[in-house]
């Protein structure tokens, strides 16, 4: 597409030149910009929006035309186009405009805006209505506008639906590993092989030849502690979630953890964090809620890092977790589950096959994250590259 056919500077460094035409002003100058107002009801009929969009529902006609919503407090920053009937809270900023600049054209412009150093850290970030009212923005005539809003509305919705179709992706090629994981660690890999009553409601047949036995007798917890602060330690930020990929952190973790060699498992004990599974490849220390599982003779850390990883089997441990606030796993719970175990040869024919087909389905879900993330690139490029007169829209884009 092409440009505009002349420009002038702005004299705002972040927008940079703008078509010849196009106006520059202050937020303030044209708009009115105030904070919602605390609905204690969130139980009535109309969307509540809060600092990140929709939170729940009021019974209010407060709001009942196009606005631009922006977070203050929590999610601040964050920019939402409320239409229709509803209420606002104020954790969120309103922004009501004059003639001259219409709501959806402000939403997109705004979404080009970086807050961040406008956000004050407090005991929760803080967006001002001051901060807000002092940004410039770039203003073209009503009719440019709405090819703008027009052009935007069009191309956006193009690239979200083609985010979205890639989301789904992924959620079905987790699916499938979950389903896969499941299947070897409970049946085997021989579709063949007799099968047997595990006597176990959520194990449920299981191959004739593999053992059925109480947890514990396969593994024992570890519970040695180490002070040490040349260890390296592993908290539950380290580890991602079902994948047990190891994660970098520059967290300076502090004071004594239970000590792990490698060949370890550990376990998340936090019900928000149960699927945090990790087999070390290293010896360190494990710090806050993380139980250390060491497997007795004969029995493979890698067959039983997908054991533990496996959905029915987070999903039996989490229905046992107790607490109010952060419900945790009892080990004694988890050491007095039956579980099912084949031989150590079959152990490590299963996890090697795991770990070959885990590891094709991570690469195409790594690149079919990339693409997503990408695309959120170029959305937001496209956008600003619009809303500031860089590519000339008026015609519908069709003029590249």
């Amino acid at each position: 597409m092409r440009p505009y056919p002349k420009y002038k500077d702005s004299g705002v460094e972040w927008i940079g030149d703008v078509p010849e035409g196009w106006g520059i002003s202050k937020l303030k100058w044209f708009s009115k910009i105030y904070s919602g107002t605390n609905i204690k009801n969130e139980l009535g009929t109309y969307p509540l929006y809060g600092a990140n969009g929709i939170i729940g529902k009021c019974i209010t006609d407060s709001f009942a035309t196009e606005k631009v919503i922006i977070g203050r407090v929590g999610s601040s920053g964050e920019i939402n186009f409320a239409t229709g009937i509803y209420g606002v809270s104020d954790n969120a900023l309103v922004v009501d405009n004059s003639k001259d600049i219409t709501s959806k054209f402000l939403f997109y412009f705004l979404t080009t805006i970086n807050f961040s150093t406008d956000i004050t850290l407090n005991a929760q970030p803080l967006l001002t209505a001051t901060n807000v009212k002092n940004k410039f923005i770039a203003i073209p005539n009503s009719k440019e506008q709405q090819s703008i809003i027009n052009y935007l509305d069009r191309k956006t919705i193009q690239i979200d639906n083609l985010i979205s179709k890639k989301q789904k992706l992924i959620e079905l090629l987790k699916e499938e590993r979950a389903a896969i994981i499941n299947q070897a660690v409970t049946k085997g890999l021989n579709p063949d092989a007799p099968m047997k009553d595990s006597g176990i409601e959520w194990l449920g047949e299981v191959p004739e030849h593999w053992e059925v036995k109480r947890l514990k007798f396969f593994y024992r917890l570890i519970t040695k502690k180490n002070y040490s602060a040349e260890t390296k330690k592993i908290a539950l930020e380290n580890i991602e979630s079902w994948t047990g990929r190891l994660i970098d952190s520059e967290a300076d973790y502090q004071g004594e953890g239970i000590s792990f060699h490698k060949g370890d498992i550990l376990f998340g004990k936090l019900r928000p964090y149960l699927a945090k599974v990790l087999c070390p490849h290293f010896s360190g220390a494990s710090i806050g809620d993380i139980y250390v599982i060491r497997p007795k003779s004969g029995v493979s850390s890698k067959f039983t890092f997908y054991r533990f990883v496996s959905r029915p089997f987070i999903e039996v441990v989490n229905g046992s977790t107790f607490g109010a606030k952060m419900p945790r796993a009892n080990w004694s719970f988890i050491a007095n589950l039956y579980i099912a175990m084949p031989n150590f040869d079959e152990q490590r024919t299963v996890s090697g096959y795991l770990d070959h087909i885990t590891t094709k389905i991570d690469q195409t879900t790594f690149k079919i994250e990339k693409q997503i993330e990408f695309l959120k690139e170029f959305r937001t490029a496209l956008i600003s590259e619009v809303v500031t007169g860089k590519i000339d829209v008026r015609d519908g884009g069709s003029n590249g």
